[in-house]
């Protein structure tokens, strides 16, 4: 929740509508508050694994030993009724507003890591076909800020065989997003940072002037340790929050 809190109060005060990738639970020590405010301020938010995995939704087979641990206690601690929100999460794609579609991995498989060049190429391609004229495809899963580009191609079915361009998004980096490509951003994690850096990450979106910044903020890391650790939560849990792994 420390994350949440300092993430909300560096966002620019322009600011008018807040997405959602997914995960907004099965990490660390207040499930609750942190599903209670995301979807309080949300203005579209998808599900994530773990969001499937606490719900009830998919087993946690597939999850290493601490992210069961984490997962099961997440589910005792929620109310039957914040497990309900959880169920009711929408799965994406998600189309939040025109040209602008959520995904938590890929837009074909929310469990994949969106990683590779040809995982990419696919994922324009599922867009071309569901949502086509598409800008922006923004998507989470691997916890690491990047960019990936491809010049929109003068056919849609060729969108697979058109080569990508695959950035990693630093804190301050701004792009701009020419009219002759399109683009699916991650803009990482605000809890679970997993680029080796530790600080929370956002981006914001200005529609207007077809502009994407990415924010990183420092956050109470040993605060949020600390309170994992008196959960009895996986020590992991707690260790890799200052390392952003």
């Amino acid at each position: 929740m420390q994350a949440v809190e300092a993430a909300l109060d560096a966002r620019p005060s322009d600011v008018d509508a807040c997405l959602i990738l997914g995960d907004l639970v099965g990490y660390n020590a207040d499930p609750a508050a942190c599903l209670q405010r995301s979807l309080q301020i949300a203005n579209c938010c998808i599900r994530g694994n773990h969001d499937k995995v606490v719900a009830g939704i998919s087993s946690d087979r597939d999850f290493n030993d601490v992210a069961q641990a984490a997962a099961r206690r997440h589910r005792q601690m929620l109310s039957s009724a914040d497990l309900e929100r959880l169920r009711a999460l929408p799965q994406g794609p998600v189309q939040a507003a025109p040209g602008i579609v959520l995904c938590h991995g890929s837009p074909d498989n929310e469990d994949l890591y969106l990683i590779d060049d040809y995982d990419a190429r696919v994922s324009f391609q599922v867009l071309d076909d569901r949502y086509p004229g598409f800008r922006v495809g923004f998507y989470g899963h691997t916890h690491w800020s990047m960019v990936i580009r491809q010049k929109r191609p003068e056919q849609p079915e060729r969108a697979v065989k058109t080569p990508v361009q695959v950035d990693r998004l630093e804190h301050g980096a701004s792009l701009t997003l020419d009219d002759a490509s399109r683009y699916l951003i991650n803009p990482g994690s605000v809890g679970q940072p997993r680029d080796g850096n530790p600080d929370a990450a956002f981006g914001v979106m200005d529609a207007e002037r077809n502009r994407y910044t990415q924010y990183r903020v420092a956050y109470p890391v040993a605060e949020a340790q600390r309170k994992i650790l008196a959960l009895g939560l996986p020590e992991a849990l707690a260790e890799r929050l200052a390392e952003g792994r």
